[in-house]
């Protein structure tokens, strides 16, 4: 499983942009890693240290980069992870593939196995009975027409993103934390909690750490933790 390596959400995203690139060149190259993630090649050559130490990808300065045997199966359950949440939100929700793809590239790490087999059985079952497939849909937008006319310009659903997406000058408010366990705790012994404002000082997408303000306090997140925590923007 993916979570035996313990990858961070960086990481998994290095991984299966090799997993894409090799099935389209049969090789990746850091420019072209560069170029997708839109980071910077010193970025790309930490992460690919990190996945060669790992077993993951076979690299060295200068060469080509491929996946070894247990990459290319660490980097397929990833891209099987995202394709089956864009499907559920393109045709179960009806939500516009670019939307899909981004809120799926957000999802993907946190989906625990358990979900994903839930979900997995949820679309076998739709797609076996067209029928009630097509009610369902056809029922959701009822309630969704019916649903949007009792709201008030005030009582429309907050933004929502995971922290770990926001950089710096963004202002938001804790919504949920995701995480569970030690993680969990850690960020509530931090002070991270439903309800706490929070300011970004640092952090952009090249970034594996944000600089936060809460309170008077200053502290340091990894963005593997900072996915964990659900947050309203503020505008």
């Amino acid at each position: 499983m993916v979570r035996d390596y313990d990858l961070s959400p960086s990481l998994e995203d290095y991984l299966e942009v090799i997993w894409d690139l090799e099935e389209i060149n049969t090789v990746a190259r850091v420019k072209d890693i560069s170029e997708r993630l839109e980071v910077k090649r010193s970025s790309v050559t930490i992460a690919l240290r990190t996945l060669g130490e790992k077993g993951l990808v076979n690299y060295s300065p200068y060469a080509i980069i491929t996946l070894t045997d247990e990459g290319k199966r660490v980097g397929a359950e990833i891209r099987h992870k995202h394709n089956l949440l864009r499907t559920f939100f393109t045709e179960v929700l009806g939500i516009d593939i670019v939307t899909a793809n981004g809120a799926a590239c957000s999802m993907e790490h946190g989906l625990a196995p358990s979900i994903q087999n839930r979900l997995e059985t949820f679309l076998s079952v739709l797609n076996s009975d067209e029928a009630y497939r097509s009610e369902l849909i056809v029922r959701m937008d009822d309630w969704d027409a019916v649903h949007a006319s009792k709201l008030s310009p005030d009582s429309q659903l907050p933004l929502l993103a995971g922290l770990d997406s926001l950089v710096a000058g963004d202002e938001c408010v804790v919504f949920q934390i995701l995480g569970t366990g030690a993680v969990k705790s850690r960020l509530m012994e931090m002070g991270i909690v439903t309800g706490q404002a929070i300011k970004i000082l640092e952090g952009d997408d090249s970034s594996e750490t944000l600089q936060l303000q809460l309170k008077t306090f200053r502290i340091a997140l990894k963005k593997s933790d900072a996915a964990q925590i659900l947050v309203e923007k503020r505008s």
